[in-house]
C-alpha cells in the first residue's frame, strides 16, 4: 500500500510538472519588419482583418481592442504596410490544424497566453494567441505543429534574441494548462503517469487476492 501511495504521488507530480514546464519548439515570424521591405508583410489590418481569433463583431472584438488599447508601434513605411496594425503587446499564431481542430479547442486557444523564451535565453515574454498558421499553407512539419509558434513583428522577434537573417529560432514555450495536453512532451509525461498508475492497480489487485 505504501508503494501504491508513492506511485500515485509520483503520477500527480508528473502531470502537474508537464503543465507548468517549458517545452522545446521552433518559431517563425510574420507581419511587419522595419529592416526589410522584402521581409515585411501586411500583418493585421483595420477591422480585425488578419486576426484569426476575432469574433468579427462591428467595432472590433473587445479582446482585440483591449490589446490595441495598450499601445501600437508605428508600422514600416513600405507600401504594403500603409494600414498595418502593430500592437505593442506580443502576439503569436499557433497551428490551426492542432489548436483549432474543433470549436472547443479553438475557444481554449484564442486569447490565451503563452510564455516564450529563446532556447538558452534569459528573456521571457508573455504573448497572446490571436491567430492561426493555416492548415493548408503552414510550412511547419506535421510533427512540430503542436509546439511551434509564429511570432508577429520584428520587435518581439528581436526582443527574444532572434536575428534578421534567421528565418527560424529555437524556442521554449510554457503552454497554459488548458492547452498543455496537446503538447507532445505532455503526452509523454501522461504515458509515464499512466504506467505508474497501472503498477499501482496491479499492486492493489495482488494485495486483495492474497
Amino acid at each position: 500500500m505504501l508503494l501504491c501511495l508513492v506511485l500515485v504521488v509520483a503520477a500527480h507530480f508528473i502531470t502537474a510538472h508537464a503543465a507548468s514546464s517549458f517545452v522545446e519548439g521552433r518559431s517563425t515570424y510574420y507581419g511587419p519588419w522595419l529592416a526589410s521591405s522584402a521581409l515585411s508583410e501586411l500583418g493585421y489590418q483595420p477591422n480585425d482583418i488578419g486576426v484569426g481569433c476575432s469574433n468579427g463583431e462591428p467595432g472590433g472584438d473587445p479582446r482585440w481592442n483591449a490589446i490595441l488599447a495598450q499601445g501600437t508601434h508605428t508600422p514600416p513605411s513600405f507600401p504594403q504596410n500603409a494600414n498595418t496594425v502593430w500592437p505593442k503587446v506580443p502576439t503569436v499564431a499557433v497551428s490551426q490544424a492542432v489548436y483549432a481542430a474543433t470549436p472547443e479547442i479553438r475557444k481554449l486557444a484564442c486569447w490565451n497566453t503563452v510564455l516564450i523564451r529563446k532556447k538558452g535565453g534569459s528573456v521571457v515574454l508573455n504573448a497572446t494567441i490571436v491567430d492561426f498558421c493555416p492548415t493548408n499553407g503552414c510550412l511547419w512539419p506535421n510533427e512540430e505543429r503542436a509546439r511551434n509558434l509564429d511570432i508577429y513583428g520584428q520587435h518581439t522577434w528581436e526582443a527574444l534574441g532572434g536575428k534578421t537573417n534567421e528565418s527560424t529560432m529555437a524556442i521554449e514555450v510554457q503552454w497554459p494548462e488548458s492547452l498543455a495536453s496537446l503538447s507532445p512532451a505532455h503526452r509523454i509525461d501522461l504515458r509515464s503517469a499512466s504506467w505508474l498508475l497501472s503498477i499501482c492497480i496491479a499492486v492493489l489487485v495482488v494485495s486483495i487476492t492474497l
